[in-house]
């Protein structure tokens, strides 16, 4: 039995309903433990159409990002741009996430997540528009307002994920999330790059549009549920939850290497004149859809050793990259990085909630996922720098070096814990 408070009879909240009692001044009850034979398959109902509609907003968010992205940087190649340029548009898209992500957890915690997600979802589509109009400051400017419609997206999915889902299994949850928004990974980039040659940037651009629409109007279906009632305003501090920091610097860690995979990954294989890199972002992706339910064993291992797995694979992925000259080693390279950032992030992200107050999660989530734009902004800007000095294979050897440094943490916390278990054990 949980309490819970400000809640009309019969709301539905997450993947239970809410039961009123008179004369309890507003406390309302739930039994999330044993709910009669009437109730479960009602409430169970709702909640698997919730987050079926969210899935599926989900995927269509990323689709649209995912479509754009290698797109984007060899339209910018192609108008006389170089990389370092290339790192500093995918800079700024991250930045601009990064510095809105802690106001979009405050108001995750606050506002109706569907309708907020609704919005992000909108500004995302619409917002590649921008992109017709070629100038830096035009395409900059896209960049910056995606960045912040980026940010209100993965704050809210993750929040309204775990509502839907019971503490013990809130990994499998985010891996189930995860898995089906990767599935964009295998469809969009190739998609894009075939519509790319065949109708040119403006189809891809309408392509990218219209997946942000209709990801807007699929979560609009999703019921709205009032977030819990705050005791106070947010502080400037409030914004940012520190019991997050932890997990958020491991995933920064595993996404700073992310633009290599993602951005610049057609430009060597331009380099090397192999003109099917799709292969490799479909593989990679058909990779992502695989491992990301596996995000349920961090429930089991725990979070620290699947996080060591990941960070493991992507820098072993990343050394492949470096060495590769042929379509077969660089495929074998993605699939190896792609399995090691899917069992990253849902045990990270599982991890940002494990360690927050229930009524700091949406907050926990937002300092959570900027490590994704942070490592995402550090990232572009370095390899685009390094790839215009020194080119493609010293970028991916020190993304390699990067994620290896990961693992090393993981591994020096792992044995901390370890030791400081075994020394409350001998005391107790």
């Amino acid at each position: 039995m949980r309490i819970v408070r400000d809640c009309p009879a019969g709301e539905y909240q997450g993947s239970h309903f809410v039961y009123g009692l008179s004369g309890m001044g507003g406390i309302r009850l739930t039994n999330t433990r044993s709910p009669t034979r009437a109730e479960t398959p009602q409430a169970e109902q709702r909640s698997r159409g919730a987050f079926a509609a969210l899935s599926a907003a989900h995927f269509l968010s990323y689709a649209s990002y995912n479509a754009l992205t290698p797109v984007l940087a060899l339209y910018l190649v192609a108008q006389g741009h170089d990389a370092a340029f290339v790192g500093i548009t995918i800079a700024a898209f991250s930045v601009t996430s990064v510095i809105v992500r802690p106001l979009a957890g405050a108001i995750v915690d606050r506002a109706t997540k569907p309708r907020v997600y609704a919005a992000g979802a909108l500004v995302l589509g619409l917002a590649s528009l921008g992109y017709l109009i070629t100038s830096v400051a035009a395409i900059l400017a896209s960049r910056v307002v995606q960045g912040g419609a980026w940010a209100v997206l993965n704050t809210t999915a993750p929040a309204m994920a775990i509502e839907l889902a019971p503490p013990s299994q809130r990994g499998r949850a985010i891996g189930l999330l995860n898995m089906i928004r990767s599935i964009a990974l295998p469809v969009a980039p190739p998609v894009a790059l075939g519509l790319l040659s065949i109708a040119g940037f403006p189809a891809v651009l309408a392509l990218t549009a219209a997946a942000g629409v209709l990801a807007s109007a699929f979560i609009w279906t999703v019921p709205a549920v009032p977030s819990p009632a705050m005791a106070s305003r947010p502080s400037l501090r409030a914004l940012i939850e520190r019991t997050a920091l932890l997990p958020a610097a491991l995933e920064s860690l595993v996404y700073m290497t992310a633009p290599l995979y993602f951005a610049f990954l057609p430009l060597r294989a331009i380099e090397l004149g192999i003109a099917e890199v799709g292969v490799v972002y479909l593989a990679g992706g058909i990779t992502m859809v695989v491992v990301q339910p596996l995000g349920r064993l961090s429930d089991h291992w725990g979070r620290l050793p699947s996080t060591a797995i990941g960070f493991a694979a992507a820098s072993i992925g990343l050394v492949v990259f470096s060495v590769a000259t042929d379509l077969v080693a660089l495929t074998v390279a993605g699939v190896l990085w792609a399995a090691g950032a899917s069992f990253v992030e849902p045990a990270t992200t599982a991890m940002a909630v494990d360690r927050a107050p229930a009524d700091r999660r949406g907050a926990a989530l937002a300092t959570y996922t900027s490590a994704f734009q942070v490592g995402n902004a550090v990232g572009a800007t370095a390899w685009g720098t390094v790839i215009a000095m020194f080119g493609f294979a010293p970028a991916f050897g020190l993304g390699s070096a990067v994620a290896a440094v990961g693992l090393v943490t993981v591994g020096s916390i792992f044995v901390r814990d370890a030791r400081m278990r075994a020394a409350r054990e001998a005391t107790s």
